[in-house]
């Protein structure tokens, strides 16, 4: 039930996924993070932030999630589902379902766009992200797909 439902979040939205996200999205990994990050080092970026979001899982908020659900799901079933399945965990979302890897990538939609706007590079890997400080249009020629 939940790889289906992950699967309709990605025919929703994959394609809105940021290029700087790469863990659990189709057809990206750690090994484009480190192209990536390759391709950075390449164009002489060398001052890099390094975080984690601590307790990310357990501090998803449910509310704003479920906004970001509703408004790709027009189906009032599929909400319900989402819904039941995210009522099983207390705090957050469950780190251990395949669902949950999709639903952070679609809670860190609009961040992941804030920081890539901020940065000459960002790379994320769920909770863990890598950031160079300076505006993106300084390498507007380091495009990494």
């Amino acid at each position: 039930m939940q790889t289906a439902a992950a699967n309709v979040i990605y025919e929703n939205i994959g394609d809105m996924f940021s290029k700087s996200a790469h863990g659990y999205i189709k057809t990206r990994s750690v090994d484009t993070a480190h192209r990536c990050l390759n391709l950075a080092i390449k164009n002489e970026v060398t001052e890099f932030y390094k975080a984690d979001i601590r307790k990310f899982y357990e501090s998803i908020d449910k509310t704003i999630l479920m906004g970001k659900i509703r408004g790709i799901a027009g189906d009032k079933r599929f909400i319900e589902l989402i819904e039941l399945l995210l009522a099983q965990h207390k705090e957050g979302i469950s780190t251990g379902s395949c669902l949950s890897p999709v639903l952070s990538n679609l809670y860190l939609l609009d961040f992941d766009s804030k920081l890539e706007r901020k940065s000459i590079f960002y790379s994320r890997y769920v909770d863990d992200l890598l950031a160079a400080p300076g505006l993106a249009q300084d390498m507007e020629s380091m495009i990494c797909d």
